[in-house]
């Protein structure tokens, strides 16, 4: 997929018990300057792609969790790579705070959602 989109992804156990990390694989993909609908129209083929193996044998072991135990959605901890901090930036306290200020924007531009992609073992691509 490549409509203007960047980002970045890593692995994580998967399960149905509380975990201070998101489960399973996560993808953040952000698009600065663009509508809902017209990203939305962007990762829907994706998406469908990735519905297809939804028929597998085995997705329901990974799409159903243990009955009664609740699944985690989203992520409690921020995410933030190493190279936002810079010398110059922890440094000073005041430079420090606007960068967290910047990376983690204001309630109004915030939108999370969460697709968890469940397979038989297979890597999605």
């Amino acid at each position: 997929m490549n409509a203007g989109f960047s980002g970045y992804g890593f692995w994580s156990i998967s399960s149905a018990m509380g975990l201070n990390q998101t489960a399973g694989y996560m993808h953040v993909a952000a698009a600065m300057n663009k509508a809902l609908t017209e990203s939305q129209k962007d990762v829907d083929p994706p998406f469908q792609e990735f519905h297809k193996s939804n028929g597998s044998p085995l997705s329901t072991s990974y799409s159903h969790p243990i009955p009664c135990l609740p699944v985690q959605i989203g992520s409690t901890n921020s995410a933030v790579t190493s190279r936002v901090f810079r010398k110059a930036e922890w440094m000073s306290r005041t430079a420090l705070r606007d960068m967290v200020g910047v990376a983690a924007g204001n309630p109004e531009e915030v939108a999370f959602s969460v697709a968890e992609l469940f397979g038989d073992g297979r890597v999605l691509l």
